[in-house]
């Protein structure tokens, strides 16, 4: 899964400059939308023929895009950073090709190994920023997750109701986004979120990042 290797850039990266190893590095992903990747998800019957609603009403499925982005690591920031990545995880569910595990089992454990990576607790998150990519499975299993980790309470959505899925573009672009639109809704000095990302194959990660 192309989603995935952004989170093991980022994982790298991260690692080689808490330990030293590089002072910076720059880590992104990008993917640009082709007749292929639309015929394929055709086939799966998951494209959405109106506007893509993740987790809300009728789910309709998948709204495809193209984009990306790219992020600086610093472990000196030169200027202002949007935020502090705090910790990660990936783990690899081998359940189904292009279906989750029931219940979202290793969604769930995905989201507590990032949170034990960080040092950080699940009271202390503010906001997940959910892969919601308004198919039927995908919604049902990570919000069930979501909720086991989280709780009834958590706050959480998906950017692709906006931005469309620009699959391994969607993790960097909707993490720089999420942070930004966090940051204006702000009225505390940071705040901790969750990024997650599960992909086919049973490629599943999260990110937790401080906002600044």
């Amino acid at each position: 899964n192309n989603k995935i290797l952004f989170y093991i850039a980022i994982a790298q990266g991260f690692d080689l400059v808490k330990s030293g190893i590089l002072d910076a590095c720059v880590v992104g992903g990008l993917d640009l939308l082709t007749t292929k990747t639309v015929k394929g998800f055709e086939s799966l019957q998951i494209l959405a023929k109106e506007k893509c609603q993740p987790f809300r009403g009728k789910v309709n499925g998948i709204n495809l895009s193209d984009g990306g982005a790219l992020m600086v690591l610093e472990r000196e920031p030169g200027s202002k950073p949007i935020g502090k990545l705090l910790g990660y995880s990936v783990l690899s569910e081998a359940y189904h090709m292009v279906q989750p595990a029931p219940e979202g089992s290793i969604m769930a454990r995905t989201m507590v190994g990032a949170l034990n990576h960080s040092g950080v607790s699940s009271h202390e998150v503010d906001y997940i920023n959910s892969h919601g990519t308004g198919t039927f499975s995908n919604d049902k299993n990570e919000k069930f997750a979501i909720k086991q980790v989280f709780g009834n309470d958590a706050y959480f959505d998906s950017l692709k109701a906006w931005l469309g899925h620009s699959l391994a573009g969607s993790a960097p672009l909707e993490l720089v986004i999420g942070a930004r639109l966090l940051k204006r809704r702000a009225t505390v000095q940071s705040l901790v979120m969750v990024k997650n990302s599960f992909g086919f194959g049973g490629t599943d990660a999260s990110l937790v990042m401080e906002v600044l």
